[in-house]
């Protein structure tokens, strides 16, 4: 709202072009009136499954767009420089061009055939790009309006449109620092997410595998406006073997928040208000549970 004169002097015309030119102020030189800031939402016993299918999502969801890049040359590209428009197994083609560690792919209609399950490329592009480094392990990797059904890998729920950018970059021997901000829509929603991650290469004996030692990230929606904030504790909790591992905290603007622990094949939820001190509610989900909450953010 915007301050205006009050004197019954001022005339229609004055008033209107105070309105047509929004003017900060007129006649008695007083600041804008800022519209109010949204309330924070808060988590609360009503919508704590909820908040927890986001946390689960952004987990599971993340750790895709960081890494199933990997796999898109590996299906379509004969690994030497070069462009090539090769045919999918089902339906559709591929453009892609390749030159060293730079890899771009753009999609068109794209049904392929991969370990027995049909997946859907639809539209739009991703590209790595490599960044020197002493490791020569650094990139930068975008998605513009990649539509494809290459997401959570817990849900079979048709395709995704994800934009945004993940950047990779060396941090000492075996470890690795991912960043990213990006947006995933469908159905007419869209949610954002950012994080990072603190990625180690550890030898298990059997060979190295990638475990997230350390994370931090974000959801926003159109129910939480201001973006709840999940954390991991050193770990590597995460997606490994079952659900979780160890336990992760989601945390809304307003200081409430909720603690999500795997015990067992089962999820316990414990919700504290302040976000200390005694759960003033709990909740135990079965996995099946949890996906049938997980189908339901979109």
């Amino acid at each position: 709202m915007y301050a205006f004169a009050t004197s019954k002097k001022i005339t229609f015309s004055a008033a209107a072009l105070c309105v047509a030119f929004a003017l900060t102020a007129c006649g008695d030189g007083s600041d804008p009136v800022d519209p109010p800031a949204p309330m924070p939402t808060q988590i609360n016993a009503a919508n704590m499954v909820e908040v927890a299918a986001l946390l689960g999502y952004e987990r599971a969801q993340s750790h895709l767009v960081a890494d199933v890049f990997r796999a898109l040359p590996l299906w379509f590209s004969t690994g030497q420089d070069g462009s090539a428009s090769p045919n999918c197994s089902s339906a559709g083609t591929v453009n892609y061009s390749q030159k060293g560690k730079h890899f771009s792919l753009s999609a068109n209609g794209c049904k392929h055939l991969i370990g027995g399950r049909e997946l859907l490329m639809s539209s739009g592009s991703v590209e790595t790009v490599e960044v020197p480094s002493a490791t020569g392990d650094d990139f930068d990797l975008s998605y513009k309006d990649w539509v494809s059904s290459l997401h959570n890998p817990r849900l079979d729920t048709g395709t995704l449109a994800i934009t945004g950018k993940v950047a990779v970059r060396s941090n000492g021997t075996d470890k690795r620092i991912r960043t990213a901000d990006y947006s995933a829509a469908k159905n007419g929603q869209q949610i954002s997410f950012t994080f990072v991650e603190n990625v180690e290469h550890r030898d298990a004996g059997q060979g190295v595998y990638q475990v997230v030692a350390s994370a931090a990230a974000t959801v926003k929606t159109a129910k939480f406006p201001q973006p709840l904030k999940i954390s991991l504790p050193v770990g590597g909790p995460g997606l490994i073997g079952g659900i979780f591992n160890g336990t992760m905290t989601i945390t809304a603007a307003d200081g409430s928040a909720l603690s999500v622990t795997q015990s067992g094949v089962n999820l316990l939820l414990e919700l504290r208000p302040t976000g200390v001190g005694t759960p003033t509610a709990s909740k135990n989900l079965t996995t099946g549970d949890f996906d049938a909450a997980m189908a339901k953010v979109f």
